[in-house]
């Protein structure tokens, strides 16, 4: 992760290895990637505890608020993707063929509505709710 000049000579650092600035997008060539990617290691903590990752975007022209929003949008459509899998019984499947899995994931979606309509009339967490239930 060097300039280009770095970059043809094959020369890499571990990125644990470079100084930055939090917060501030840094421009870098990432090995077997062909092209420059901006790097940025915003400052925030996860609902878990554990703090910021590294956040890495082909648009060099995003600011550090603009990787924070697209870390945001991105990161809602993996909880959608974990709500689906474990609470919608998606990945409990034992579908084989390309129409009984499209059946699955389809009957799964009705199932995602609800529990978010769930979700906002009661204002509970998800997760916490299914344990409840059963």
């Amino acid at each position: 992760m060097f300039a280009t000049s770095d970059r043809n000579k094959g020369q890499w650092s571990s990125m644990d290895k470079l100084s930055f600035t939090p917060e501030q997008p840094v421009q870098v060539w990432l090995k077997d990637l062909e092209i420059s990617v901006l790097l940025c290691k915003p400052v925030f903590t996860d609902r878990d505890g554990s703090t910021g990752e590294n956040l890495v975007s082909n648009n060099l022209e995003l600011c550090t608020e603009a990787f924070k929003t697209l870390h945001k949008k991105r990161w809602s459509v993996e909880e959608y993707h974990k709500l689906l899998k474990q609470n919608a019984s998606l990945s409990k499947s034992p579908a084989g063929t390309v129409t009984t899995q499209s059946n699955r994931l389809f009957a799964s979606l009705p199932a995602y509505v609800k529990l978010e309509r769930l979700k906002f009339a009661h204002k509970l967490n998800i997760l916490p709710s299914k344990r409840e239930s059963i």
